[in-house]
C-alpha cells in the first residue's frame, strides 16, 4: 500500500476477496482497501459529484413536468431560503413603519400647538390611526405555520442520508484488486441546483428566480423613504423653528424673570435685617431715655419698600412661572424630536442590516415581490452534502499491463419541497444520487459517466 498522507483525518482499513485474519497470517494484505479522507478534491471528482446533482436535478424536474399536477400557466418561484417566512418580516417591519408614522403625525401635532397654539387641530395623519398592521402578521403566521410543517416532513428522509451514502462506500470494499481511496467534500451549491432544476422544468410552467428586483411603487421603499423624509427634514425644521421662535427667546425672558425673582428676595433681605437692627435701636433709645421716633420712621419705610418688594416678588415670580410654563413643553418636544430621529434612522439602518435582529427590507421586498408578480408555488432545492471518493487500482498486473484505472465516485444528497404560498406541502423528499467517471492512467481517456441511484 502507499504511505498515508500525514494531513489524511481519517484512515480505515478493510479486507475483501480473502478473509482479514488469512490475509494476516500469510503477511499479505491482498484485497486491502484504504479510504483517506482528502485534503484537496480533484477536478474530476468535482465533475462526477456535480453529475450526480445533475442526476437528482432532472429526477425532480421530471416530477415537477409530469406528476406535480400544477395548472398550465403556473407560476413557480425558484426561492433560495424560506420566502414565505418573508411575510413576517413584512408584517413585522409594516408595522413599526405604522407606529413610526404615527409617532411622527403625533409629534407634530405637538409641535403645531406650540408653534400655531391658535389653530390647534387633529391632524388627518392622527384620523382613524389603528395599532397598526400586525394583525395581518396573524393570517400570515398560520401560512408560515404550514410551510414549516412541510419542511420538518422533509427532515426525516434528510436525516437518513448519511446512511445512504454509507451504502455507497460501503459497495466500494468489495473490489477484488487493491485500490487506494481518497475521499473529499465536494463544494456543489444549491444555487447550481436550483439552476440544474430551471432548465429542466418544461413550459407548461413559468419558473421566476428573486434577483432582488425592486416592485413598481413598493409601499414599503415608499414609506420608508417617506419616514426619512419626515425625520431629517420636516421634523428637524420644526426643530430649528421651535428653538428659535420659543426656546430663545423664552430663555432670554426666564433669565430676566429669575433675576428680578432674585433680586426682589433679596430686596427682602435686606429690608428684613434693616428692620430688625432700626427696631433693636428703638428699644435701645427708649431704654435711655433718649427719642425713638428717627428709628420707628426708618422702620416704616422698611415695611413700606418690604410691601413694594412682595408687589415685585410676585410680578417676577408670575412671569417666571408663565416662561417657564412656555419653556418646558418646548424643550421637551426638543427632546422627543431628537429621540424620534434617533428612532428612525437606527430602524431604516438596521432593516437594511442583516446582522441585526430588525426585520429585514430585502425580505419585505421580496414578499411585495412575490405578491404582486402573482407566484402560485415556490420550490425549494438545496444540497444537504456532497462529496466523491478517488478509487486507484494497485493490482501489479494493472500496471504490467498499462491498464491501471482511476476511479472517481462523486454522489450528493439533495432535498426539495414544493409548496403553495399558503405553505401546504405538494411534496417534499430528500434524493441520494451517485455518478461515476473512469479515467484510464495511460492514455487519459475520460470515460463511462454514469448516474447511480443509492435509493
Amino acid at each position: 500500500m502507499a504511505d498515508e498522507d500525514p494531513q489524511h483525518k481519517q484512515t480505515k482499513t478493510a479486507t475483501s476477496g480473502a478473509n482479514a485474519s488469512d490475509a494476516a497470517a500469510e503477511g499479505s494484505r491482498t484485497g486491502a482497501v484504504t479510504m483517506a479522507a482528502a485534503e484537496g478534491a480533484l477536478m474530476l471528482g468535482e465533475t462526477a459529484a456535480y453529475n450526480s446533482l445533475k442526476t437528482a436535478a432532472d429526477e425532480i424536474a421530471r416530477w415537477i413536468n409530469s406528476s406535480a399536477g400544477l395548472p398550465s400557466d403556473s407560476k413557480v418561484l425558484m426561492a433560495e431560503g424560506d420566502p414565505l417566512a418573508d411575510s413576517t418580516d413584512y408584517a413585522l417591519l409594516t408595522d413599526h413603519l405604522a407606529m413610526l408614522e404615527a409617532d411622527v403625525a403625533n409629534q407634530q401635532h405637538v409641535n403645531a400647538a406650540l408653534l400655531n397654539p391658535e389653530q390647534q387641530e387633529t391632524p388627518a395623519s392622527l384620523e382613524g390611526k389603528g395599532p397598526g398592521v400586525f394583525a395581518q402578521s396573524l393570517e400570515l403566521g398560520a401560512l408560515i405555520g404550514g410551510a414549516k410543517a412541510a419542511v420538518s416532513m422533509g427532515t426525516a428522509v434528510i436525516q437518513a442520508a448519511p446512511a445512504l451514502l454509507s451504502a455507497v462506500n460501503t459497495v466500494m470494499g468489495y473490489f477484488r484488486a487493491d485500490y487506494d481511496i481518497a475521499s473529499t467534500r465536494t463544494s456543489a451549491t444549491s444555487e447550481a441546483l436550483r439552476y440544474m432544476v430551471a432548465d429542466q422544468i418544461g413550459d407548461k410552467v413559468s419558473v421566476y428566480f428573486y434577483t432582488g428586483a425592486i416592485v413598481k411603487e413598493s409601499a414599503v421603499l415608499r414609506r420608508a423613504g417617506a419616514l426619512y423624509v419626515l425625520a431629517h427634514k420636516t421634523l428637524m425644521a420644526e426643530r430649528e423653528a421651535i428653538v428659535r421662535r420659543i426656546i430663545a427667546p423664552t430663555t432670554v425672558q426666564v433669565e430676566r424673570a429669575e433675576k428680578r425673582v432674585v433680586q426682589a428676595k433679596d430686596g427682602l433681605k435686606e429690608v428684613e435685617a434693616r428692620w430688625h437692627a432700626q427696631d433693636a435701636l428703638r428699644i435701645k433709645a427708649l431704654s435711655e431715655g433718649k427719642d425713638p421716633k428717627p428709628f420707628a420712621e426708618d422702620m416704616e419705610k422698611q415695611v413700606e419698600r418690604r410691601d413694594i418688594l412682595n408687589i415685585e416678588l410676585t410680578g417676577a415670580q408670575a412671569t417666571l412661572d408663565t416662561e417657564q410654563a412656555k419653556l418646558k413643553p418646548a424643550l421637551a418636544a426638543v427632546e422627543a424630536i431628537d429621540t424620534l430621529i434617533k428612532q428612525i434612522g437606527d430602524f431604516l439602518k438596521a432593516i437594511r442590516d442583516e446582522g441585526s435582529h430588525a426585520p429585514q427590507l430585502k425580505a419585505a421586498m421580496r414578499h411585495e415581490w412575490i405578491q404582486t408578480t402573482g407566484i402560485d408555488y415556490v420550490l425549494q432545492v438545496s444540497v444537504v452534502s456532497a462529496g466523491h471518493e478517488t478509487i486507484t487500482e494497485k493490482g501489479p498486473i494493472y500496471k504490467i499491463a498499462q491498464m491501471q484505472m482511476l476511479y472517481l465516485v462523486g454522489s450528493s444528497v439533495v432535498s426539495y419541497l414544493l409548496t403553495d404560498l399558503s405553505g401546504k406541502k405538494i411534496k417534499a423528499d430528500t434524493l441520494a444520487r451517485a455518478s461515476t467517471l473512469r479515467f484510464a492512467l495511460n492514455s487519459g481517456l475520460v470515460t463511462d459517466i454514469k448516474g447511480l441511484k443509492t435509493a
